[in-house]
């Protein structure tokens, strides 16, 4: 009983310390897709790097059975999911305008979320400072260092956990890639991601990563595989063999209407505790030219309905 408990401890211990390293800094379109889907999620956005594409996301179960889950469109500061398996439906998130749509093509309605503060773009001012996007936190920059042979910065963390109370850590950033390569906690547990390879995935040449997170004597890895032209992984294993991975990828400019709320569809309100405010009012047009109409947001010709 007492190696269980211990076991299930350090499983909460490694979830904890990468929803700290991963809620704010992953690239990972993976984990920022389904937590739209469902609340509009916290993990940082894939955009800013100026790359379009679109692509499928597929879980892969430990016996081997896939199933494609997710339907994926990145455009230049916006993004669209539509969920294939499970609860299906559609998000648009209009980054640059910290805006969500949560689409119901079978009732043509909509409704507005607001996108929270973590969804940054790589490349911008929030992603240079760890705590830009972290309401309550201060990070303090200590300096730069080699980190398995990659120059990384360190940085301290500290602040107000909704949680835990007052916590503190200390983070070091790749500085070439700007996520996180290793995450030291007080009580001593750690998370430390490394360059180990490079690899192929569907066609394309990427870096190959080895995730260790550790508490006392206990240790538990994974892997990435990180795409260096798109800056997001196309594939993650997890502990017991399921993982999960892009596939399809297509390059080169999106539609616009695919981030558009189609022009038949109807408001609702959000629900209570959403924390979803009202459209502002006055267009002054959208980032595509159009004129919009007060209290309104970007709406096509009929727009794309998937």
């Amino acid at each position: 009983m007492k190696r269980v408990a211990k076991r299930r401890a350090f499983s909460e211990v490694v979830g904890q310390t990468r929803s700290v390293i991963m809620g704010r800094f992953s690239l990972s379109l993976f984990g920022g897709a389904v937590a739209l889907l469902s609340a509009l999620g916290t993990a940082a956005s894939p955009l800013g790097n100026g790359k379009e594409f679109s692509a499928e996301q597929v879980q892969i179960a430990p016996d081997g059975s896939r199933t494609v889950v997710q339907r994926m469109y990145v455009g230049a500061d916006q993004l669209r999911f539509e969920q294939l398996a499970g609860r299906k439906g559609v998000m648009i998130a209009d980054v640059a305008a910290g805006k969500g749509y949560r689409l119901m093509p079978e009732r043509k309605q909509y409704m507005e979320l607001p996108l929270p503060p973590q969804m940054v773009m790589p490349g911008s001012a929030a992603q240079q400072d760890p705590c830009a996007a972290l309401p309550g936190f201060r990070c303090t920059k200590q300096g730069e260092e080699e980190l398995n042979g990659r120059p990384a910065e360190k940085w301290e963390i500290s602040g107000e956990h909704p949680q835990q109370g007052r916590v503190s850590s200390v983070q070091w950033i790749d500085k070439e890639r700007r996520f996180p390569v290793k995450h030291q906690m007080p009580n001593g547990a750690s998370f430390e991601s490394r360059l180990v390879g490079m690899d192929t995935i569907d066609g394309r040449r990427v870096e190959k990563w080895e995730s260790t997170a550790r508490e006392g004597d206990q240790a538990q890895t994974t892997h990435f595989w990180f795409d260096p032209e798109l800056s997001l992984r196309l594939r993650e294993e997890f502990p017991g063999g399921a993982s999960r991975e892009l596939v399809n990828i297509q390059v080169g400019p999106q539609p616009a209407q695919l981030f558009e709320v189609p022009a038949d569809y109807q408001a609702i309100a959000a629900p209570q505790g959403s924390g979803a405010g009202r459209m502002p009012p006055g267009g002054g047009g959208d980032r595509y030219g159009r004129a919009g109409s007060p209290g309104q947001p970007p709406r096509g010709q009929g727009g794309y309905q998937h």
